[in-house]
């Protein structure tokens, strides 16, 4: 039963097979259905990812796409929200950032498609296997995966260059205008699109004669990633995308963030302190190191793939790199690229600071309160001790038989040491009543370092926001400067231009009348000779006359 077009089976197809004892399948998810104990099942190809039960073998893949598909999901929508409330003066990385978190979105919604149809049919999942692969709604949510994926990394491609222009060459051409960059983002999602799509249109290339599933459905996670020796319909296509275009945008995104980073450094020698520039260096640090986690082991696995004949990769690390490796980054952007901004942080932190107060109060109140209580109860289980003690010593004295002087004697004695006693708790209640006030002494102690040492860190914040604001306000110094030359520069060519259109307009005037001279001379030279001519022929007629008149005669 391998290497057929047999790719599902029935419900209970082995089940009347009582003597049959070896069965050779093309896919693991096939051995499901026999349900004899004696009889042995071996398949040519192993899914890294399903179990007979569920979509994932294990619970800790299944609960990652929960938490990473809504974390992307709350943090797409947060950025949109937040962009379209609080206005940026860089329009052109608000619409870059705003285009960002929809295809981060758009990876939300896949992540969240997956965990519901693997909740869907766990418990019985390999009935559904082949209806879901080859089906429509795998091959839409595999293509708005790639769309997503594909889509987010050139649209971080793009940010870095303009970051790049913008901080390594600022005086180099003209940047990006909010126009061109949504020309630029709307370019990118149509190549987004050709790129998710194309293996939807029907062409032969991407099906396989032998595997009805297509291109999208080589896996339980409806993504096409090369990640063993098998060779499926529209592997190179895959390869091409996946390993050859994401490894040439995650270059040029390392260069141009170190770029930037050195840049910065060298900026920054005279006027910053160490500090920030650990905090940049941490900052570039975080986004490559994000990057580099989220596309270098889909590329080394694919290049590995190519090169080793009998590559396979061990356990669950496909059901890993697909459900956590590649998605990492649509949660992690809105962190990077919008809650870590000091102007976001400017705004969230206050806020934050007032309900972290708000909540220690509380949680103070409740620990005095229980205090309170237990010092209250210690009080009067020292009191009942100390009442209970009393009674054993007069029962004790009244047992001894001595005479009335003594037992007078007995009970003074008795009567002093009681009072001694009711003095002495008297003061160890007043010495153990001031320990609450102590307590909240030095919770109001550590309440005060706490609120220092926040006060420090708004002040090195401010610090470093007035620093970046002076960089700011110099580099647009030296912009308008550059500006006013360019200006300028424009005005005098302006002038030059005019006087050389002056220039050649005074000089077509003076041809255009010397032609006119010309042409009246030439014409003046032509009334002449004519009337030379008449004169001349006047003159003859005259002669002509007079010789005739001569003959006459």
């Amino acid at each position: 039963m391998q290497k057929n077009q047999m790719s599902e089976l029935p419900n209970g197809f082995f089940d009347g097979m009582k003597d049959i004892m070896k069965v050779i399948v093309d896919t693991s998810l096939m051995c499901c259905h026999l349900t004899k104990e004696d009889a042995q099942c071996t398949s040519l190809y192993d899914d890294s990812f399903a179990s007979c039960e569920s979509m994932f073998r294990d619970s800790a893949p299944r609960k990652s796409i929960w938490a990473i598909g809504i974390l992307s999901l709350l943090g797409a929508v947060f950025v949109i929200v937040w962009r379209l409330i609080f206005k940026e003066r860089n329009i052109v990385q608000l619409i870059m950032l705003m285009h960002l978190a929809v295809g981060d979105c758009l990876m939300g919604v896949y992540l969240v498609t997956l965990g519901a149809k693997d909740l869907l049919w766990s418990g019985s999942y390999y009935l559904h296997d082949f209806q879901w692969r080859s089906g429509l709604s795998c091959q839409v949510t595999g293509a708005i995966s790639v769309l997503s994926s594909e889509v987010s990394v050139m649209i971080l491609a793009l940010i870095s260059a303009d970051r790049l222009k913008n901080i390594v060459f600022p005086y180099h051409g003209r940047g990006l205008t909010p126009r061109k960059a949504h020309i630029l983002c709307a370019i990118i999602w149509v190549l987004g699109f050709v790129i998710a799509f194309l293996p939807l249109s029907g062409i032969s290339y991407f099906y396989d004669a032998l595997e009805r599933p297509a291109y999208y459905g080589r896996s339980v996670v409806c993504l096409p990633l090369q990640l063993s020796n098998r060779f499926p319909a529209g592997w190179e296509f895959s390869i091409a995308i996946f390993v050859g275009l994401n490894f040439l945008l995650f270059l040029f995104m390392t260069v141009a963030y170190v770029a930037i980073f050195l840049k910065k450094v060298q900026a920054r020698k005279k006027n910053a302190s160490a500090r920030r520039e650990r905090a940049l260096a941490k900052r570039v640090f975080f986004i490559i190191l994000t990057d580099c986690a989220c596309w270098m082991p889909i590329i080394v696995m694919g290049i590995r793939s190519l090169a080793e004949k009998d590559y396979s990769p061990r356990g669950d690390l496909p059901a890993w790199i697909a459900v956590f490796v590649l998605p990492i980054n649509s949660a992690l952007n809105p962190i990077i690229y919008t809650l870590s901004t000091p102007q976001v942080q400017g705004i969230l932190r206050p806020k934050l600071r007032i309900l972290m107060n708000h909540v220690r109060s509380f949680f103070s109140c409740c620990k005095k309160q229980q205090d309170h209580q237990g010092f209250v109860s210690f009080c009067f289980k020292s009191e009942q001790k100390q009442d209970s003690e009393q009674d054993k010593e007069g029962q004790q004295a009244a047992s001894i038989e001595q005479p009335s002087t003594s037992f007078e004697g007995a009970k003074e004695k008795e009567a002093v040491e009681f009072e001694t006693k009711s003095s002495d708790r008297d003061n160890r209640t007043t010495s153990d009543r001031p320990s609450t006030p102590l307590k909240e002494t030095s919770e109001e102690a550590n309440e005060h370092e706490d609120n220092k040492g926040e006060e420090e860190e708004k002040e090195e914040e401010e610090e470093e926001e007035e620093e970046e604001e002076k960089e700011e306000e110099e580099e647009k110094k030296k912009k308008k400067k550059k500006k006013k030359k360019k200006k300028k520069k424009k005005k005098k060519k302006k002038k030059k231009k005019k006087k050389k259109r002056k220039r050649k307009k005074k000089k077509k005037k003076k041809k255009r009348k010397r032609k006119k001279k010309k042409k009246k001379k030439k014409k003046k030279k032509k009334r002449n000779v004519r009337s030379l001519q008449m004169n001349h022929l006047l003159s003859l007629k005259k002669h002509l006359r007079k010789l005739k008149n001569t003959e006459t005669q």
